[in-house]
């Protein structure tokens, strides 16, 4: 450590499942940042798993004083390298697998979780934190996703628990603005595609209330706020259809949509699983008819590809309305 800068190597393919996360949720972060995040989140479950392990392997061998806290440590981390590599082992060719790229950390004043994490191993440092971020990597998305935002998800869980309102900061998706408001949160829930964390809130606007939800990465900051509420029953209804449909959808409205497919569109909708509605009991496959109580957004976005395979015969209004879309579409081309 020079000048308060550590350095570590990481393989290639590390870095770039790493820069992806990036992207994936949308995070206004460097690698160095991230990997500090990441260490200091997910060292306390890593730490928990070896533990575990630790305990296993004494159960299963016949322990002695010529054996060891340090050869079992030495065991666990050798097992644990293993299965967080297996796919590297199978995937890369020789020259992939060794080569590993100079990564430099910086270290804040403020990072002494992190550093106190680091500097109490007795690894090398450079396989240390490499071990942890395989660890990281090898969790499901949406798991890997609750690691990141983990004192967030901590205080909503909290609020939760004791029926608390929030304040929240958040990103809106597509204008990358900064807005704050009042809320009742209901739920953690994980979107059908098991992909994304979303927070399920009531929104009280203009003596209405409302169901809605947000992914958990758009979420900035939370302050728990000392008023308490319940969720209204009515909006309890449509958090139900909601987590049937996609908890990306928010839903406030009780519609019953009629579409009918072709045999080419009934395929299509058999095949095609992402952000697809939850189809109703009364639906007659056989004769292509299709009914969802989904949000009306979910509705068009899932069937608008389907082009002449997919008719929404009713609501009346919704088919002119979803019509007019088609028509301007349309236009462009003109």
């Amino acid at each position: 450590m020079e000048n308060n800068i550590i350095s570590i190597y990481l393989k290639t393919r590390t870095i770039n499942l790493l820069k992806k996360e990036i992207k994936i949720f949308h995070l206004e972060t460097n690698l160095s940042s991230l990997i500090k995040k990441i260490i200091t989140n997910h060292y306390p479950s890593y730490e928990k798993t070896n533990k575990y392990l630790k305990n296993q392997i004494k159960k299963s061998i016949e322990y002695s004083d010529n054996f060891n806290d340090k050869d079992l440590d030495n065991i666990v981390w050798s097992v644990q390298n293993f299965l967080s590599n297996v796919n590297e082992f199978s995937n890369q060719n020789d020259i992939e697998k060794n080569y590993r790229k100079k990564i430099s950390l910086r270290i804040n004043k403020n990072d002494f979780e992190f550093t106190s994490i680091i500097y109490n191993s007795s690894q090398y440092l450079s396989t240390f934190i490499n071990a942890i971020i395989l660890s990281y990597l090898n969790k499901p998305q949406q798991t890997r996703e609750k690691i990141l935002f983990k004192d967030i998800n901590n205080k909503i869980e909290t609020a939760i628990n004791n029926s608390q309102v929030i304040e929240i900061m958040y990103k809106t998706t597509y204008q990358s603005k900064i807005k704050n408001q009042n809320v009742i949160p209901y739920k953690l829930s994980i979107s059908r595609e098991e992909l994304y964390n979303y927070l399920l809130y009531q929104e009280n606007k203009e003596n209405k209330k409302y169901a809605k939800s947000i992914h958990l990465y758009n979420i900035v900051h939370i302050r728990i706020l000392d008023q308490h509420e319940d969720v209204d029953k009515n909006v309890l209804k449509n958090f139900n259809k909601m987590e049937l449909n996609g908890v990306q959808f928010s839903i406030n409205e009780d519609v019953k949509y009629k579409i009918l497919l072709s045999e080419e569109g009934k395929k299509i909708f058999n095949y095609c699983y992402l952000e697809r509605p939850y189809k109703l009991s009364e639906t007659d496959e056989t004769n292509g008819i299709y009914y969802f109580n989904c949000s009306e957004l979910q509705l068009f976005r899932y069937f608008a590809p389907f082009f002449k395979n997919a008719i929404i015969l009713e609501p009346y209004e919704v088919n002119e309305k979803f019509k007019k879309y088609i028509q301007e579409s349309l236009s462009n081309y003109n």
